[in-house]
């Protein structure tokens, strides 16, 4: 089995819950998550058409029967009706989230990845930043971090909310030029996150001797979790938490008896 350099220094965080198990970013995926003991929850925060953050990845609504409608495009009632109608019961607010898992002072680490979509007002999407760091406030959490794909939205984010965590998210095909330079124009990010893909001990050299944590999406078999675990991120996400405790732990136990 391979050996890790810091087991115990990284955090397993369910990819929208247990989303294998419920509905993914219902609140039947975050509670599972947390009994299968996850260290910490990451999810989807987009804005219906009448201001309601809520728990939502995908572009469409496809899934509660809308293939042609966005979360923008449609009130927040009809949306938990469609939900409900579909068998898609524990659909969250952001607001009911952060009520749930924010405010015990036992509660887990979050991700709050901030959806920008395209085709959709500029307005649309600040307001959906701007109300996820108001119900979200981190001076209340030390535990969460924002983070988006779209690097407008973090510099916009770090001048309404210095103290906010902001985290770049990279896409799969972005290469370490993407990363350096996004490390040179934000250097206020508290880190990045980098698909599994293309998590290497370059990466990982460069966001460590800038200061930066380093989360890594989404790893859910043995050769992804043991390769992020090898090069000790702080948090592995996860679509399989449970496995992934299991061979952090397992390896922790290794690295005991050796």
């Amino acid at each position: 089995m391979t050996q890790t350099s810091e087991p115990r220094g990284t955090r397993i965080y369910a990819h929208r819950g247990a989303n294998r198990e419920a509905p993914e970013n219902s609140r039947q995926a975050f509670a599972r998550a947390l009994a299968l003991g996850s260290e910490g929850l990451e999810t989807d925060v987009q804005l219906s058409r009448d201001g309601v953050s809520l728990l939502w990845h995908d572009r469409t609504l496809e899934k509660l029967g809308l293939p042609e409608a966005r979360v923008a495009d449609i009130p927040w009632q009809q949306i938990a009706d469609a939900a409900i109608a579909r068998g898609w019961h524990g659909l969250m607010t952001l607001e009911a989230f952060i009520a749930a898992y924010c405010d015990p002072p036992d509660s887990p680490g979050v991700v709050l990845e901030i959806k920008n979509r395209m085709g959709e007002p500029q307005a649309h999407q600040e307001r959906n930043l701007a109300q996820a760091l108001v119900l979200a406030d981190p001076l209340h959490h030390a535990g969460l971090i924002v983070s988006s794909f779209h690097a407008p939205s973090l510099d916009w984010a770090r001048a309404r909310c210095p103290t906010a965590r902001l985290v770049r998210n990279l896409k799969a095909d972005d290469n370490i030029a993407a990363l350096r330079e996004s490390i040179s124009l934000q250097p206020f990010l508290a880190g990045a996150c980098l698909s599994i893909g293309q998590l290497d001990r370059a990466s990982v050299d460069l966001l460590r001797g800038e200061g930066k944590s380093i989360a890594v999406y989404t790893c859910n078999s043995a050769e992804e979790i043991d390769h992020a675990l090898t090069l000790g991120v702080d948090i592995l996400i996860s679509d399989v938490p449970a496995f992934a405790l299991a061979r952090r732990n397992g390896q922790a136990a290794d690295e005991a008896r050796s």
